[in-house]
């Protein structure tokens, strides 16, 4: 999400290089083409990486995005958090293209998740609204 777009490939697509940082939490001094080598960057995090790079296209892969697996799946939630928690410490730096990267990655955790890693509730208040809460098309029937 930093301003330079150096790109990298990854499985024959090109990312931008911050971005894939972002995602994975990794500091600009470290070897990311090292880290490739040694580590292989999950498909469900190359999708978010793709949206990253230019957010308007979660338009078109919102299906695939709301198909990512939610259970176990710590590395994707985090991934998010990293990318709303540099949207925000960045959001001086070009306004318009911040917005776009913390709507774009809290709507992901939503679709994915139901609820927000960083939205202030403690992890308590969060399980009570789960055991609360209704399961999709669990309204009330009408006879």
């Amino acid at each position: 999400m930093y301003e330079h777009t150096t790109t990298i490939e990854i499985n024959g697509k090109k990312y931008n290089e911050s971005n894939i940082r972002i995602l994975l939490g990794l500091e600009e001094e470290q070897n990311l083409k090292q880290y490739l080598k040694k580590n292989k960057v999950s498909e469900d995090i190359l999708k978010i990486a793709y949206v990253i790079d230019k957010p308007t296209r979660l338009t078109s892969m919102l299906k695939e995005i709301y198909h990512i697996p939610h259970e176990d799946n710590e590395d994707v939630r985090l991934a998010l958090a990293r990318v709303q928690i540099d949207a925000a410490l960045r959001m001086n730096e070009n306004l318009q293209r911040y917005m776009q990267l913390q709507f774009v990655s809290e709507t992901i955790e939503r679709l994915i998740f139901g609820e927000l890693l960083l939205d202030g509730k403690t992890k308590k208040e969060s399980e009570k609204g789960k055991k609360k809460a209704k399961p999709v098309g669990a309204g009330s029937k009408k006879e």
